[in-house]
């Protein structure tokens, strides 16, 4: 449930939301866990270069398989999709 996640810091975005001078790349600064919970469009056209440079760990966890699996891996991160092993 979202409440457990209070003891952590937590950043959010959504492409709906009105949020000045915020975008896709700007949650991932810093993050230790990058969870993809949409399949926006936008987010498809991340690069994983560029995510795994803002993160400070490398664990991404995407249900919807919305980046490509293997520019993520290339770009050392841990990706994670519904169906793969």
């Amino acid at each position: 449930m979202l409440k457990d996640l209070k003891a952590y810091r937590t950043r959010v975005f959504d492409p709906v939301v009105q949020n000045e001078g915020s975008n896709e790349l700007d949650a991932c600064e810093g993050a230790d866990v990058l969870i993809l919970m949409t399949p926006w469009e936008q987010f498809a056209k991340l690069d994983p270069i560029q995510i795994q440079r803002k993160m400070r760990g490398r664990l991404v966890i995407d249900p919807y398989g919305v980046l490509n699996a293997e520019s993520c891996h290339t770009a050392d991160l841990q990706y994670f999709t519904l169906g793969v092993t």
